[in-house]
């Protein structure tokens, strides 16, 4: 779980548009350390449609994260990336939309609910 640049002002291009406010967390298949678990990803965006949530894919493979060290780790640890939309990231100001974080809390709780019930 992490902070993400949205990159969704209105000078920025479609193409350089990481992910938005107020869509929901931003869940990464790639970035540049780690390619995130397929499965895990596919449960992510499942579990946000069954919970009426909103959801983005994280658009850009850029940055990275700490998973990069734990998805290779040993034989490999299946790994999932779930960011919240954040503008001026790394600044003494970072902006973040309550809805993106409320639905980044309640997705992570429907996830964790699936692995109790026997979702992979």
């Amino acid at each position: 779980v992490e902070c993400t640049t949205a990159a969704d002002t209105p000078v920025t291009s479609e193409y350089g548009k990481v992910c938005c406010m107020n869509m929901g967390p931003a869940i990464s298949f790639m970035d540049n350390g780690t390619v995130y678990d397929q499965k895990l990803v596919e449960l992510a965006f499942k579990e946000a449609e069954h919970g009426n949530l909103k959801a983005q894919y994280k658009k850009a493979v850029c940055g990275s994260n700490d998973a990069a060290g734990l998805h290779s780790a040993g034989t490999g640890i299946r790994t999932l990336a779930i960011s919240v939309p954040t503008r001026y990231l790394h600044s003494q100001a970072s902006v973040a939309s309550m809805l993106d974080v409320e639905q980044t809390v309640m997705l992570l709780k429907l996830i964790m609910q699936s692995f109790v019930t026997g979702g992979k």
